[in-house]
């Protein structure tokens, strides 16, 4: 669900696991007052205090965080050239395998899917960037 700022404090409703680093949509409709602006993108399952879930939102909230974790675990980083070009880079997966997000002690697996994510986007720009720098230096 996405909402705004000024929604979120009028609801007491929580922001992203993982903010300012994921959950932010960027010049977004407010779904509660309409507003165009950047906005909050938690999913609507989190915005129900865990006391007043029904023992099927339980479940599902169980269900969508064990689907993030294969997802999460599941993520990869490739080399992008050179002769290894395609190949599994295991060093920088390791690193991308430690990025957890945590909520007390209980892994958030959305959250972590999300910042793995991006972070597995920034290693593959940065390599890209050193071929292109390596081409052009010739």
């Amino acid at each position: 669900m996405k909402f705004c700022e000024d929604c979120r404090i009028k609801k007491h409703w929580p922001r992203s696991t993982g903010f300012p680093y994921i959950g932010i949509a960027m010049n977004s409709k407010c779904e509660v007052c309409g507003k165009h602006t950047d906005c909050n993108d938690v999913p609507g399952l989190e915005l129900v205090p865990d006391s007043e879930k029904s023992t099927e939102q339980r479940l599902l909230a169980q269900a969508m965080n064990n689907a993030y974790r294969e997802k999460a675990e599941a993520l990869v980083v490739t080399n992008v050239s050179g002769t290894r070009a395609g190949h599994l880079n295991h060093e920088k997966t390791e690193q991308l395998r430690k990025i957890l997000v945590k909520v007390g002690t209980a892994v958030d697996w959305q959250a972590t899917y999300d910042l793995r994510l991006r972070a597995q986007e920034g290693y593959q720009k940065d390599e890209q960037t050193k071929r292109d720098r390596r081409v052009y230096d010739k």
